[in-house]
């Protein structure tokens, strides 16, 4: 799947793209879970708010099956490095691209 040039325009314009086609019910759901677990865990690559709320997770892909496998998915492949996030990201990834910037 290649990103038309309206998805790329959505993903200029609002920042982030949805692609509920990408991944199957299966798939999102085992994500969900592994997210939920990363984020209940006490690694320091997940920062939390002041208040114990997680925030963000880095390089999920290092440490969990689930994140690992994400990045050489299929539908992960060269459509999503199609996308410009500038130079200066510092976000988790899929592929090039920041996880939070990609709706399942």
């Amino acid at each position: 799947m290649r990103l038309n040039p309206e998805q790329l325009k959505a993903f200029d314009e609002q920042g982030y793209l949805f692609l509920p086609e990408c991944f199957s019910d299966e798939e999102v759901a085992a994500l969900r879970r592994d997210a939920e677990a990363i984020y209940r865990s006490d690694r320091p690559e997940v920062w939390k708010e002041k208040s114990g709320a997680p925030r963000t997770a880095f390089a999920a892909h290092l440490y969990n099956e689930g994140f690992r496998l994400l990045g050489a998915h299929p539908g992960t492949g060269p459509e999503l490095h199609e996308v410009d996030t500038g130079p200066d990201r510092t976000s988790p990834v899929v592929g090039s691209v920041p996880c939070e910037r990609i709706i399942l």
